[in-house]
């Protein structure tokens, strides 16, 4: 009896210290996310002041009527096509495979994201028809497509705007600006949004594909999660034209052919890539120590010294969970693509490893 009171009384004593620990580690990460965004959102203050308004001349001209496909039916701001386009401010934010894309500060302030299409090579009913496909696509990890249309002749994507921006942005800074390095912990939360966001297109009943996982198609929101955009990408240009202007982030098996088809399986090898990136801090194209220009997967197979990125300040924890990303990357990285796992099954991995990590464990799931 006396054995089992006393058993009783340190079960309660572990408990109340394990939940101790959790407050503490839960407070932690808040402290340390909120430390982080606040040096993000100070760095992106400066950015704000070389943002520069199209004039109203450089507004495309409809030479016929606007035609809307489709609409988000809890949003009402994007069926009136002609007046969502004359009436907002124009920012450029970058160009892409597809064309430009704008920040577009509506009446009222609101802001969002307008990709204008130049280079589609579908007709004007497939291009319709296969938008209405990918409005279906929702998930958490996705950047949700809110409109499309033509305005004349000339089709828009709309999509919500993120204010921390791109993966990219974050994990290597913009030219001539400064910027905050992400810390471990915020880094493999976004390796394992990434990884959802994929499965979750690899799941819709038309089997679509992403094409090519990039860093700059990654957008953080405010809590830091992670949320996939261009995956629109793949329905609409040919295969080729995304592989040439993405070196290093492309599965062998596409590099080889005259008609490469974008696979379950070469998404999987570009993600590998995208979390080597994530890892080690470097571009899918990056400098050997000889100053040959390699792919990262090379850099990292050849590497003889350490490869993690210097910018990252790491425990033991953080470290051992680093190591063993590198070794699902390169499962995700195997040259014969039949062997490589699916994103489901990455999602599983990703999962495992941060339940391994018991001592963190608490506060990772306070994250997602």
């Amino acid at each position: 009896m006396l054995h089992a009171i006393i058993a009783a009384i340190i079960a309660v004593i572990l408990i109340i210290k394990t939940f101790i620990w959790t407050t503490v580690l839960i407070k932690r990460w808040k402290r340390q996310r909120e430390l982080m965004r606040q040096k993000v959102f100070k760095s992106l203050q400066t950015e704000k002041t070389a943002e520069v308004a199209i004039p109203v001349v450089g507004i495309p001209v409809a030479n016929q009527p606007a035609q809307l496909i489709f609409n988000d039916e809890t949003d009402q701001r994007f069926k009136d096509v002609q007046s969502l386009v004359e009436n907002a401010t124009w920012i450029e934010l970058g160009r892409g495979t597809l064309g430009p894309l704008f920040k577009w500060v509506l009446k009222g302030g609101a802001i969002v994201v307008a990709r204008k299409l130049d280079k589609i090579t579908v007709t004007r009913q497939e291009f319709a028809k296969r938008l209405l496909v990918l409005k279906t696509l929702q998930h958490p990890n996705l950047l949700p497509l809110r409109s499309g249309f033509f305005y004349g002749e000339i089709p828009f994507l709309i999509f919500d705007y993120l204010c921390l921006g791109s993966l990219e942005d974050l994990l290597h800074g913009k030219e001539k600006s400064s910027f905050t390095a992400l810390n471990w912990p915020i880094r493999a939360c976004v390796s394992l949004c990434i990884a959802r966001g994929i499965a979750a297109i690899h799941r819709s009943p038309e089997g679509l594909v992403c094409g090519v996982v990039k860093s700059s198609n990654v957008l953080l929101k405010n809590d830091f999660k992670g949320c996939l955009s261009g995956y629109e990408l793949p329905s609409l240009v040919p295969a080729a034209a995304i592989i040439k202007q993405n070196p290093g982030a492309v599965a062998p098996e596409l590099l080889h052919t005259n008609t490469p088809v974008f696979t379950h399986s070469s998404d999987v090898y570009s993600f590998g890539v995208c979390l080597l990136e994530l890892i080690t801090g470097r571009r899918p194209r990056t400098r050997a120590p000889d100053g040959r220009e390699i792919d990262l997967r090379e850099f990292v197979q050849s590497a003889h010294n350490e490869i993690f990125d210097p910018a990252v300040d790491r425990d033991g924890s953080s470290e051992e969970e680093m190591s063993m990303m590198v070794g699902i990357a390169k499962e995700c990285l195997c040259d014969v693509a039949a062997e490589r796992p699916t994103m489901s099954q990455v999602v599983v991995k990703l999962k495992m490893l941060r339940t391994h990590l018991h001592h963190r464990n608490d506060s990772i799931q306070e994250m997602e």
